[in-house]
């Protein structure tokens, strides 16, 4: 059912069957497990979301889920982005208690966190941590869904996300029992995908198992107000994850509030130009895998991406016909993918031929590692729909 407004009137956009997980670095093995799924649109309001749900104690375990934020440029100038967003909402944070939920190895809390009052973090990564401080950060290790009494206990009046109610099986249960549990003055603040950015880049490698929900405005207007809340800020960053990202924050009403909805005729709209844009990104992939299959002399993928997996699956399994994936981080040399049999390399320990092409195989970089590879004379590159 919709996991916005609870509706079973659903329509499939894009069948995917036997779809890979992604993140899944280590030694290959070719019974990898792959899971059918279908990205799917509510015909009764328009939100976006995922039809299959894996069990988040599989899909988030250490063995499964390799993802975690680390430091670099990009992410400093989108952690920068969010905490000028913050700034601006003046809420006098430094009499706050926030609870960030989806800290993973603690980089945005190690940035922020001097500016609260207190700073706990709620991550089910962090379980050997839980209850546990750490650099005056207090630890829950859990997922969120299972914290909201150590969220009241710490006197939450501030609740932040970064890239996490994209990943929630019911993102509008878990808010309705988080707010219950906060402070009655609490401001929530979200960044997460955005769906209009994705469509727009044709990041559609970038609908995968993890990302269950696929958020636009007016699917967050429907949420916010259908929580009894009002949205007190919203704003892009088209620098952001996946395309771009979307952030937004908002406080209990002491109103009565008119839930927002579309009409069926803009609904239908959005539904058969999605299925426009997906045809187009298909044909791209198509045309993209006949060109590097068809190539003279050895082709290497440049950036050892977190979403191979799925960049592989729409190009029909032409990433594994490559000479190998390359990647400037010499901590990965001669490391791989549990799902995809290549290996990556890096290119200062090792000899790579004149006369090889490349393929651009990290669309989260794919700017910086053209530039890089013009820069180099790179005799031939091959590219993403978008750049």
């Amino acid at each position: 059912m919709c996991s916005l407004d609870g509706s079973r009137n659903l329509k499939v956009l894009w069948e995917l069957p036997k779809y890979p997980l992604t993140e899944a670095f280590g030694e290959y093995q070719s019974n990898f497990p792959v899971f059918d799924q279908a990205l799917m649109l509510c015909v009764n309001c328009g939100h976006v979301q995922l039809q299959n749900l894996i069990d988040p104690e599989f899909l988030y375990s250490t063995s499964n889920y390799a993802f975690r934020t680390v430091s670099s440029s990009k992410i400093n100038i989108e952690i920068d982005f969010l905490r000028k967003f913050i700034q601006n909402l003046n809420i006098d944070s430094h009499s706050r208690n926030v609870v960030e939920i989806g800290a993973s190895n603690f980089e945005l809390a190690k940035q922020i966190k001097f500016d609260f009052h207190k700073y706990a973090v709620c991550d089910p990564l962090l379980a050997e941590l839980n209850g546990t401080t750490q650099d005056d950060i207090h630890v829950i290790g859990k997922l969120a869904e299972n914290a909201i009494d150590e969220f009241a206990s710490f006197g939450a009046s501030f609740i932040l996300g970064r890239h996490v109610l994209e990943h929630v099986l019911n993102p509008r249960l878990l808010l309705e029992d988080i707010i219950s549990a906060a402070d009655v003055n609490c401001v929530f603040a979200f960044e997460l995908p955005s769906l209009r950015h994705l469509r727009e880049q044709y990041r559609f490698d970038a609908v995968f198992h993890q990302h269950c929900q696929y958020f636009d405005l007016e699917s967050i207007e429907l949420l916010v107000t259908s929580l009894g809340c009002e949205l007190i800020d919203f704003q892009y960053n088209v620098l952001g994850s996946n395309g771009g990202s979307v952030l937004f924050a908002f406080k209990k009403s002491g109103n009565e509030l008119a839930v927002k909805t579309r009409s069926r005729a803009e609904i239908d709209s959005k539904c058969a130009q999605m299925e426009r844009e997906i045809a187009i990104f298909e044909l791209q992939m198509n045309c993209l895998s006949q060109e590097i299959l068809s190539s003279l002399g050895p082709v290497y993928g440049y950036g050892a991406a977190h979403m191979m997996a799925t960049l592989n699956y729409h190009l029909e399994g032409a990433i594994e016909k490559l000479e190998a994936i390359l990647d400037d981080n010499v901590d990965l040399h001669g490391t791989g993918y549990k799902n995809i049999d290549l290996v990556i390399l890096s290119p200062s320990l090792v000899i790579i031929e004149e006369n090889a092409s490349y393929l651009i195989t990290s669309m989260e970089n794919r700017r910086t590692i053209l530039k890089k590879l013009m820069s180099e004379g790179a005799r031939r590159i091959f590219l993403p729909p978008v750049i």
